[in-house]
């Protein structure tokens, strides 16, 4: 056995993952268990040398060993190769296990979340500022739920606005222009005037259901486990299946999830994109557009949440093509 030709293809592979090439993680994966596998005959065979320094070579126990270990191996390796034929968008997940993993980034909860909101596109450093004093004047519960839409290090779509995080991290569900405004004020207070009201606790206080010129807040529907059974999407041939079983029709909005999940309905009043996940990361966002008898006719990114990219669509038509029938469906207008 030659170390390193393992170690040369598992270096294929993770470059291929860093460069999201698709075909070289798989030629990367059958390599490996190519080499695996005639060094597992080889074995089998006898063909085992003793390493330098050992006495007392015992080939019988080194036979054994050695098919434990290839077999165990070459049964990891085939699954990830099952994995990839099965799953539409697995080299997101791929990327996420061995490239995007927040442990192996070596970064704390807190750094995480400062370094995504940093990314945020029209976060200033009074924000930041302001976000760094949130997680330090917070407690644990407010602290958890940073780290839940903030969190971790991935390539999930996160939220694309400043007063979207805001909307999603606040302790009651108001509209993102009313927690951006509250925000600043409490932020100028706790920057420049010394105060250490947690926002969490200050927002609950100060808000009671009116904004500062008085007029009612709106509240943006956020959904927790049970409610969000009730708006999943199950593709299903041509036709996209809602939670009763019932065809989607017409121009509803939705989401795709870290599992490849579809959730998603009318955009009726309060209802958001990050309504369904309570703001967690997705993979991709949008409208789903359906004929009278629900059969999908196109698919879309338009969602200013989370402001998806054609990755992302590419990511979620992989998943469909898994899931269903998408030889008729369109993308566009985003």
């Amino acid at each position: 056995m030659e170390i390193h030709q393992y170690q040369g293809w598992v270096e294929k592979f993770i470059t291929a993952l860093k460069t999201n090439k698709d075909n070289d993680v798989l030629s990367a994966l059958n390599g490996l268990k190519s080499r695996l596998e005639s060094d597992h005959l080889a074995a089998s065979q006898g063909k085992l040398k003793a390493p330098k320094g050992v006495k007392n070579f015992n080939k019988l126990a080194a036979i054994q060993a050695a098919n434990v270990f290839f077999t165990k191996w070459i049964g990891v390796v085939q699954e990830h190769i099952n994995y990839a034929a099965n799953t539409g968008d697995w080299i997101t997940d791929f990327r996420q296990k061995y490239i995007n993993d927040p442990v192996a980034a070596g970064m704390t909860p807190k750094e995480q979340v400062m370094a995504n909101v940093a990314k945020i596109d029209n976060v200033s450093s009074e924000h930041l500022q302001g976000i760094d004093k949130m997680w330090d004047l917070g407690g644990l519960p407010m602290r958890q739920r940073m780290t839940d839409l903030m969190g971790g290090v991935s390539d999930l779509r996160r939220m694309s606005g400043i007063e979207y995080f805001l909307e999603q991290v606040s302790p009651i569900h108001v509209g993102y222009e009313a927690a951006k405004a509250m925000f600043e004020f409490w932020i100028t207070a706790v920057l420049y005037h010394g105060w250490t009201n947690p926002w969490e606790t200050w927002m609950v206080t100060k808000a009671n259901n009116q904004d500062f010129e008085g007029k009612p807040i709106t509240v943006i529907d956020s959904y927790d486990a049970t409610t969000r059974a009730q708006y999943e999407l199950t593709p299903n041939g041509k036709k996209i299946l809602k939670a009763d079983g019932q065809p989607l029709v017409g121009d509803n909005i939705y989401v795709l999830t870290s599992d490849n999940t579809w959730y998603g309905g009318s955009k009726v009043g309060p209802i958001h994109h990050s309504s369904f996940m309570q703001g967690a990361p997705v993979k991709c966002a949008g409208h789903l557009h359906t004929d009278g008898g629900g059969n999908l006719q196109r698919i879309d990114l338009s969602s200013g949440h989370y402001t998806p990219d054609k990755t992302a669509l590419k990511r979620a038509m992989s998943v469909l093509s898994k899931q269903m029938d998408i030889s008729d469906v369109q993308t566009g207008n985003y």
